[in-house]
């Protein structure tokens, strides 16, 4: 029972935020601030529709990792634009690399930078399936994938989160929802009348029932 009422409140979650962020956000809030991946219980403290930087996201990610008891697997962390940075943010910088969710390239982190909302779809699937097949043409093609198995996502093109910079509250939701592992499967074992999967199909189209 406890499971199925986590996954209605993430799925009510979900539905809210391929809508309007702003009405679902204070339910995803809580859980950050309860588990601790943000200070903030306010909203508007939070700062929800600012973009979200590299090292922000750091920091929040570090904290993810450790409430889902991710374990570190990756050791290329040695990043050259980190020393005499913010000596506070350099070990979640670090650990957040370790964990094999956030790095960069040429040994630069770019900490002020911002993430994409491509980027941050890799993260979130990270953080369960862990790497994917990154050899193809367009190597976050598999994780965009994953991100829309996972509900993260729908009706975005593959081109289109390459452009786009993520928000903090999205980001925040995307997490929110990949913590349930919201999936169709699971839509499917909810739905339990054929009349209401018609219906959600009615609203959102193809939801790539097996």
């Amino acid at each position: 029972m406890k499971k199925i009422i986590a996954l209605l409140t993430a799925l009510v979650v979900w539905l809210g935020s391929m809508f309007v962020y702003g009405q679902t956000f204070p339910t995803v809030l809580d859980w950050m601030h309860s588990n601790g991946l943000t200070k903030y219980d306010q909203v508007n403290d939070f700062r929800p529709y600012d973009n979200i930087t590299r090292w922000e996201a750091a920091k929040f990610v570090n904290s993810y990792a450790k409430v889902e008891w991710l374990t570190k697997n990756y050791n290329q962390c040695a990043f050259g634009d980190i020393e005499g940075y913010d000596y506070t943010l350099i070990p979640h910088i670090k650990e957040a690399c370790e964990y094999g969710l956030l790095k960069w390239s040429n040994g630069m982190y770019n900490p002020n930078g911002n993430i994409t909302e491509a980027q941050a779809i890799t993260v979130v699937v990270r953080t369960l399936k862990w790497f994917l097949d990154e050899t193809g043409d367009r190597r976050r093609e598999p994780y965009y994938a994953v991100g829309k198995e996972l509900w993260i996502i729908q009706w975005e093109t593959l081109d289109g989160v390459n452009q786009v910079n993520i928000s903090r509250q999205k980001l925040g939701t995307w997490f929110y929802i990949a913590s349930q592992e919201i999936t169709d499967s699971d839509l499917i074992k909810l739905d339990g009348e054929d009349q209401l999967r018609g219906l959600m199909y009615d609203i959102f189209g193809d939801i790539r029932l097996p």
